[in-house]
């Protein structure tokens, strides 16, 4: 739970109303994009960092609302991430999807910089990039080598910011689901907690 002390700021909450459309379109076999997600589920493992990121993708993951931590330089996301896509077993089947609700939270952030044209629609993240290296400003306060450039491109905009790097925290054990998000009463409403089953 936040406390006013840490002074969240919430920018933005995803509109859900139009969860159904988006489930038709996926049963209808005409939602299927090209995608990059985990390559491997170590179902041991809750908390990803950077150093993971060449085996993960967030292609399609739900994002329901981001929030700021101006106290700690941090940009915090709520979504449901899709560890792996997983094929129909017989023709004519749809895929399913494992999936957890997770926060990701990257950290010593600057440069931040959020362009959204449609806030009041259902908002999928299409891709997590980053380029650049180099030695942060504060590296000596921090005791970090590196930061990158990070964009995350949505269907309805784009996210661009400069960090050394983030924690990814599984919420809940991954479980499938026919969906490429979690019903929204089921995953818990909205959340940027870092609490994990183990």
């Amino acid at each position: 739970m936040l406390t006013q002390k840490e002074r969240l700021t919430i920018l933005f909450l995803l509109p859900i109303q139009h969860e159904k459309e988006r489930r038709d379109l996926q049963e209808s076999g005409k939602y299927r994009k090209s995608y990059r997600t985990m390559k491997q589920l170590t179902s041991e493992k809750y908390v990803w960092t950077e150093e993971d990121f060449g085996q993960m993708g967030w292609h399609d993951n739900t994002l329901y609302a981001i929030a700021i931590l101006p106290d700690k330089y941090q940009l915090m996301l709520d979504i449901d991430y899709i560890f792996r896509w997983i094929d129909p077993l017989e023709s004519g089947s749809f895929f399913t999807f494992l999936l957890s609700p997770s926060t990701l939270i990257f950290e010593n952030v600057h440069g931040l910089s959020i362009d959204i044209s449609e806030p009041f629609r259902p908002i999928q993240i299409q891709s997590i990039e980053r380029f650049n290296p180099k030695p942060p400003p504060n590296a000596d306060q921090i005791i970090r080598n590196t930061e990158w450039e990070w964009t995350i491109d949505l269907e309805v905009g784009v996210i661009r910011f400069e960090s050394v790097g983030y924690k990814q925290y599984t919420r809940e054990t991954p479980a499938i689901f026919s969906s490429q998000s979690i019903d929204f009463e089921k995953r818990g409403g909205i959340s940027f907690s870092t609490s994990t089953p183990l």
